[in-house]
């Protein structure tokens, strides 16, 4: 079955958080609600907007993409109480709010940062990239192609961090809990997606990605929603020997918007031996020959 991919983002987000299972209504709400409850898990769009303050009228018209937006009283009251987190929060403000207009365009290509390509030269024991708001890869270093493999062999348009962990199957292979990693990408992708509403080159990705990725299509209905962290990743290079573990580190670039540096360093003496033998194994065989 396809997943939905038509819909107002709010409704459809709304919907998804109050279905959670782990979403039930207190004992005492229960004994005071006027109407028999029939909802198998998660709260009811009348038990929200009672929660909430507001009234279930025009809760019911927010879920339906049929009322304007929300004032941020609102928002905060619907956002306790269907318990969101900080990241779901941050999302639910964008969505509602809509801070880029759908119809002004999207922003031009980004481009990699003066220095920025020395910055990954710089890290040789430490697979680096950079990348735009869109995932899009600006520059690599060769530890990434010796760890990931080479972006560089991939067409310009699939050289994206989300479309190389969904869609590129030696991926799921190489990264020990790919389905974890691939749901917290997601998740952090998701939030950028709202912020940038009716950016062409997410809604491309989306797209696509839907097309390409069952994994993808099955969570994206999700509405699943991170903010960045640092994570430990555990990957085996191709045709290494074991895998190898680093912690993943991102960093915003100030000179450009949206632009962010993500590195991963090996954790400890013999993962930083294992990043450096294999390296070395790769520029081996990629070097020019005489």
């Amino acid at each position: 079955m396809k997943a939905n991919r038509r819909g107002p983002a709010l409704s459809l987000f709304l919907a998804d958080r109050r279905r959670r299972p782990s979403l039930q209504p207190t004992t005492d709400e229960l004994s005071r609600r006027p109407f028999r409850r029939k909802a198998p898990a998660g709260l009811r769009s009348t038990e929200v907007a009672i929660r909430a303050g507001v009234d279930p009228g025009y809760y019911a018209k927010l879920e339906q993409g049929r009322a304007t937006a929300p004032s941020p009283e609102v928002l905060n009251a619907i956002a306790s109480a269907l318990e969101l987190n900080d990241a779901e929060g941050e999302h639910l403000f964008v969505l509602a709010r809509r801070r880029r207009d759908a119809g002004s365009g999207s922003p031009g290509p980004e481009r990699v940062p003066a220095g920025g390509l020395e910055l990954l030269d710089g890290l040789p024991t430490a697979p680096a990239y950079i990348m735009d708001r869109a995932y899009d890869l600006l520059g690599w270093n060769d530890g990434v192609s010796a760890v990931f493999g080479d972006p560089g062999q991939l067409p310009a348009p699939k050289r994206n961090v989300v479309w190389m962990m969904f869609a590129i199957p030696a991926m799921q292979e190489a990264i020990e809990d790919w389905t974890g990693h691939a749901q917290r990408l997601l998740a952090q992708f998701r939030l950028d997606w709202g912020e940038a509403r009716g950016d062409a080159r997410f809604e491309e990705l989306v797209t696509e990605l839907l097309d390409n990725s069952w994994e993808f299509s099955t969570w994206w209905p999700r509405h699943d929603v991170q903010g960045r962290q640092e994570l430990t990743k555990r990957v085996l290079p191709p045709g290494f020997d074991r895998p190898i573990e680093f912690n993943q580190t991102t960093w915003a670039l100030s000179t450009e918007s949206g632009v962010r540096l993500v590195a991963y360093t090996p954790t400890g003496a013999d993962e930083l031996a294992a990043a450096m033998d294999c390296i070395r194994r790769y520029r081996d065989t990629t070097a020019p020959r005489p």
